[in-house]
C-alpha cells in the first residue's frame, strides 16, 4: 500500500473497507481509517499516511470512499507518494509474469520502474491520458 498508494490485492479502494464499517456507517454517517509508516533513509526520515474518509450515499454500495495522502502532514498527489517506499512484491499469480500476455510483464515492469524514476512515472502517466487504454495504478 505505501509503495504505490494501492492496495495489490483489490481493484478499487472501496473493496479495503469492511462491510461491518460500513454498516456502521450507515447509522453514524461518517467512517474514517487511516494507514501509516516511518520511512527511514540515508537523508532522514518521512511519516507517510494515506487516509480514506466514508460516506453513506445511496449508490449501489451504500457509501463512497474518499482517499487523501499526506506526506509529513502535508498533503500530495498519489503520484509523489511513488518511489519513497520501494516494494517488490511476488505472489502466486505472478506466474503471469512468465505464462502470461507481454502487457501482464510490461505492467509489472512499469510498475517498478516508476519506483525509482520520477521522470518514468510522469511519462507514463502523460501516456495513459493520451491513448486511455488500461490504467497502471
Amino acid at each position: 500500500m505505501m509503495a504505490i498508494a494501492k492496495s495489490p490485492k483489490v481493484t478499487t479502494d472501496r473493496e479495503l473497507i469492511n462491510k461491518f464499517s460500513v454498516q456502521q456507517l450507515k447509522q453514524q454517517e461518517l467512517s474514517y481509517s487511516k494507514i501509516g509508516c516511518v520511512a527511514e533513509h540515508t537523508q532522514g526520515s518521512e511519516n507517510l499516511e494515506i487516509h480514506y474518509r466514508c460516506q453513506s450515499s445511496q449508490n449501489i454500495h451504500g457509501f463512497v470512499a474518499q482517499k487523501f495522502i499526506r506526506i509529513n502532514g502535508s498533503p500530495k498527489k498519489s503520484s509523489e507518494l511513488v518511489g519513497i517506499v520501494n516494494a517488490v512484491l511476488f505472489s502466486v499469480g505472478d506466474l503471469d509474469l512468465i505464462y502470461g500476455s507481454p502487457s501482464v510483464r510490461r505492467r509489472y515492469l512499469d510498475i517498478l520502474l516508476s519506483q525509482v524514476d520520477k521522470e518514468y512515472l510522469l511519462s507514463i502517466q502523460q501516456y495513459q491520458k493520451a491513448i486511455p487504454r488500461e490504467t497502471i495504478f
